[in-house]
């Protein structure tokens, strides 16, 4: 296995310079908050001198690419059975040799594992931070094989140097079912704020291509298709609102959210609104896209820390989210939140963001936007990362707070 380094920036922020390598094992790349995230951090540890390389253990993935572009190493080793990591590593092992890490960073519950059964194969044993990217509301309702891996990580969980959540709940859940490393740290996702953010020059344009007329009032959303996510309950809502104003437009955006979905298609001919939304699929021009927008809305059941969610309050868009995870942080009292599964809350909180003039949705757009930017920035999650790094490696005490 050959890995090829960004190696022309050696010096870190404020000067400091090192060459610490950094192993990522990740669970996937496909495309997800969870691996947009990793990607953006690994690129900005890489321009502070680190090396950094990446294994997924379940192929490329749409993001592979982006990984190769900005000159990081990937490997993909296409486990079939990536839950009976620890017993079946014999090609993983020999990959992490080839790049000699000096720490591991597991990221999702089956990285976390393999980061674990990797930590084997260092002759000098490289610490191993977990990055835990989810919550856990109810374990009885995540698939079998979800569960598996997850009591599976609480046993083993005590072997790590570290844990990172992205929420103070995500953390909270994970402790209540057994994880035991011997630091947590809680380090909210960082948005680029010089990607997202408003941008009223290209509204009409990008409405015109997608068929949208100026009155028309667009809910937006962008999500994986998956039940977490609640496209139900949010087409329903979005049928509700359609029958007492006619000008409303649904706009579903990412991955299995396309006019090949049969379960979608399906609710949507139920409903009779056909014609009142738009299946996206999976886009990269997504802060473009969310200049169409008039309101964005997050009507999950599960999350950790929503990336879609603070990601619209960045480009300046009033938000109506269901309370999970790091939502009521992210929109404070600018942002209109639902108990999870008010389906009637939902749609009274939607009817009010699409009642308010033009004016006043900017107006909550760019306080929400202000809010976001100044408290999850991509530098101060970058900070944190590297703050934590440094500490593990040192056999330090590491306090997020002086990082945020």
């Amino acid at each position: 296995m050959s890995w090829s380094f960004n190696v022309t920036g050696e010096t870190g922020v404020g000067g400091s310079s090192h060459s610490t390598r950094i192993l990522f094992i990740t669970s996937g790349l496909r495309i997800g908050g969870a691996e947009n995230i990793l990607l953006r951090l690994v690129v900005a540890l890489e321009s502070r001198g680190y090396r950094c390389g990446v294994i997924s253990l379940t192929g490329e993935g749409e993001i592979a690419g982006d990984f190769r572009r900005s000159q990081i190493g990937v490997s993909c080793v296409n486990l079939r059975k990536p839950w009976r990591i620890a017993w079946d590593v014999p090609h993983l092992l020999r990959t992490v040799r080839s790049f000699r890490p000096d720490l591991l960073q597991g990221w999702m519950y089956h990285g976390n594992i393999a980061a674990i059964a990797a930590g084997t194969a260092v002759s000098r044993r490289a610490p191993v931070v977990w990055g835990v990217r989810q919550c856990v509301y109810d374990l009885a309702s995540e698939n079998s094989s979800t569960r598996r891996v997850i009591r599976l990580s609480a046993k083993v969980s005590g072997r790590t140097a570290a844990s990172v959540y992205p929420s103070r709940t995500s953390a909270m859940q994970h402790q209540k079912l057994g994880f035991r490393s011997r630091l947590s740290a809680i380090i909210p996702n960082g948005i680029d704020r010089h990607r997202l953010r408003p941008n009223p020059e290209i509204r009409t344009a990008v409405r015109g291509r997608l068929g949208l007329l100026p009155d028309h009032l667009v809910i937006g959303h962008v999500a994986r298709f998956d039940p977490i996510k609640n496209h139900a309950g949010l087409v329903d809502a979005a049928a509700m609102l359609i029958v007492s104003i006619p000008m409303v437009r649904l706009v579903l955006v990412g991955p299995g959210v396309d006019n090949h979905n049969p379960v979608l298609l399906g609710w949507l001919e139920q409903h009779r609104i056909m014609d009142k939304v738009l299946l996206l699929g999976s886009r990269n021009d997504v802060p473009e896209l969310m200049a169409a927008f008039d309101v964005f809305c997050l009507p999950s059941i599960s999350e950790a820390f929503p990336n879609a969610l603070a990601e619209a309050a960045a480009c300046g868009l009033p938000c109506v989210a269901t309370d999970v995870g790091e939502a009521a942080a992210i929109v404070g009292d600018d942002g209109l939140l639902v108990p999870v599964r008010d389906h009637d809350g939902l749609v009274s909180a939607l009817r009010k963001a699409l009642t308010w003039t033009a004016s006043q949705r900017s107006s909550v757009g760019m306080r929400l936007r202000h809010r976001v930017t100044e408290r999850f920035s991509a530098e101060a999650m970058t900070d944190a990362f590297d703050g934590l790094y440094q500490s593990v490696l040192a056999g330090h005490a590491f306090d997020p707070a002086t990082h945020s």
